[in-house]
Order: C-alpha cells, then sequence, then structure tokens
C-alpha cells in the first residue's frame, strides 16, 4: 500500500473514530426552546430556541404559525438562536419555532405560543389535540376576543381544538355573539363549549356555528366515545351571530339567535358530567397541521363578543 493511502487510511478512521467519541456526527440538541408567553399590547417577549453542537451549526431558521419570520444573518449564521419580540402587537400573537441545522441534520423545536392578554383572569387557553394543533387568542381594539385555530377536526373519540376556558362548578351558562369567522373549510367549527376536562377525549356539549353558516349542537356523553352532532334547521349571518349553552344537572341546551334577546332551543342533551367542569370559547378550522413541514393549514380565525358568563 502506497504511504499516501495509509494516510487516506488512518484520517477515515480518524473521522469515524471522532464521530462516535465526539458526537461531531449528530444534528444540533436543543438548549433551550420556546415557551409560551401571554404578555400585554405594548409589551416584550422572548423566544430562545438555542442549540448547540460540538462542531458548528449552518442556520436558525424562525417561525411564526408556520411562516418565515426574522431570517438575518448574525455573524456568519443565518438566523439566531434568540428572538426578542419588542412592542408586541397582535399581529405578533400566534406560534413560534425554530429550525436549526447543520450538515448532519435538521430539528424543529417544540412550539412556544405568545399571545397577548386575552380576557384576563379566571380566563385560560389551551390547543388540545392528540395531534398537532395550533391556536391563540388576543383582545381586539373593539373590545372583541380574537380566537384562533388550526386541528384536523372536531369530531369522533378526540378533539382537536384551541379552547379559552375557565372553571365551572353546577349549573350555569355561557353566551357569545360571534361577528366573523373567515374559515374555509366545512369542518371549521366557532362557538361555545362545556367539557369536563381540558383533555382531548373528555365528555362534552357545545353550540358552534359552522363555516357554511349553519348552527350545530355537539355532545361526547363519555370519556373517548364518539361524536353526535345535531345540525339546526337556521343559517345565521354574521355579526348576528349568538349562540349559548345552558346547564342545569345533567341537561345541557343549545340555544341562538339572531339578537341576543329572543332565543330559539334547538338541542336538549343529556350528559352526566362532574359538577366541577369548564366552559369557554372553542376555534377550529377542519385542517391537519404539520409542525415538522411548517404546513400549519389555513387557521380559522373567530371574532367574539358579549360574552357573559353566569354565575
Amino acid at each position: 500500500m502506497k504511504p499516501s493511502s495509509y494516510i487516506k487510511t488512518a484520517a477515515l478512521l480518524l473521522t469515524l473514530v471522532s464521530v462516535k467519541a465526539f458526537g461531531f456526527g449528530t444534528p444540533p440538541i436543543f438548549t433551550s426552546e420556546p415557551s409560551n408567553q401571554v404578555v400585554p399590547l405594548g409589551g416584550t417577549a422572548v423566544m430562545d430556541g438555542s442549540a448547540t453542537h460540538p462542531i458548528y451549526i449552518n442556520w436558525y431558521f424562525w417561525y411564526l404559525n408556520g411562516k418565515a419570520y426574522n431570517w438575518s444573518t448574525n455573524n456568519g449564521v443565518i438566523g439566531q438562536p434568540v428572538v426578542t419580540i419588542t412592542n408586541v402587537q397582535d399581529s405578533d400573537a400566534g406560534a413560534y419555532n425554530v429550525s436549526v441545522n447543520n450538515d448532519v441534520g435538521t430539528v424543529n423545536s417544540t412550539n412556544g405560543y405568545l399571545n397577548c392578554l386575552l380576557l384576563g383572569s379566571p380566563w385560560l387557553q389551551t390547543d388540545m389535540s392528540i395531534d398537532y394543533t395550533v391556536g391563540g387568542g388576543y383582545n381586539d381594539a373593539n373590545g372583541g376576543y380574537v380566537i384562533f385555530g388550526a386541528g384536523a377536526n372536531f369530531s369522533g373519540t378526540a378533539d382537536k381544538i384551541h379552547y379559552v376556558y375557565q372553571t365551572l362548578t353546577g349549573d350555569g351558562s355561557i353566551v357569545a355573539r360571534i361577528t366573523s369567522d373567515d374559515g374555509a373549510e366545512t369542518n371549521g367549527f366557532a362557538g361555545v363549549i362545556m367539557r369536563e376536562t381540558t383533555a382531548a377525549k373528555s365528555r362534552y356539549v357545545a353550540v358552534c356555528r359552522q363555516t357554511n353558516g349553519k348552527l350545530v349542537s355537539k355532545v361526547r356523553t363519555s370519556t373517548g366515545g364518539g361524536t353526535t352532532t345535531t345540525m339546526s334547521t337556521a343559517t345565521l349571518t354574521m355579526p348576528d351571530c349568538w349562540v349559548k349553552l345552558t346547564r342545569t344537572g345533567s341537561s345541557f341546551v343549545s340555544s341562538y339567535s339572531s339578537d341576543g334577546t329572543a332565543w330559539t332551543p334547538f338541542k336538549t342533551n343529556a350528559v352526566t358530567m362532574a359538577s366541577s367542569a369548564t366552559l369557554g370559547l372553542v376555534v377550529t378550522s377542519g385542517n391537519v397541521v404539520n409542525y415538522a413541514s411548517h404546513n400549519f393549514g389555513d387557521a380559522d380565525t373567530a371574532v367574539f363578543d358579549n360574552l357573559t358568563v353566569v354565575p
């Protein structure tokens, strides 16, 4: 064997040993990932997607709701590990995630949700799913509540929705007017809901406006059971689309109105639900969401006002 061949073989062996011993042949590893944050309008949020690797990182690509965000060059690395959002506005709300790459591969962070102060205490919000969903919400300048959500569907044995909620003990009701909804999919919904828990397979009753304008009552009577949907004969035109859900013991009444005064009950469901439950606003688009490919689907954005909870 020629001396040059020995040199090449030794170099190859050294490379293989280095890869195995020092991890040079691995993709980046996250040391921090974006976190969920709720900030007031005009505030500051920091999303940290720092990653490490023994030799190098080629780039950080940030995404906001699946679209490229803040792709700038920083010290020879495209993008940056930490994104600071100052003077936060409604348009900044959403899901932030980052892809980090070296020559070995690309890793994608989990999502951190940035929301402007929504409704305030005691309201909370969550993305509910057995697979990928994305959603959020914030107050608008006109006193309304903007809720957006993308999820595969709102049916079957588990839900894929964005849920803005608070706790409810015993009997009560929730009323809201849906003033706009830009959803394009037939399986998109926006409305009010009562759930036993925030788990995806929870028992629930909901009254919603489907994106085709029809009012529907949806119910799951057992944890992990199927969903039953009842279509009303009414089609309400926004912004005069009012929905109401009332609980009395195990009886749940779904109603609608065009003025918030004269109500038409169209479905009563019997559900054995724990006394301590939750209620709130629900939005979903009917679209599949894939974080890995940054395909967030066509998120459904609905605007609610005249929100009333009793007690």
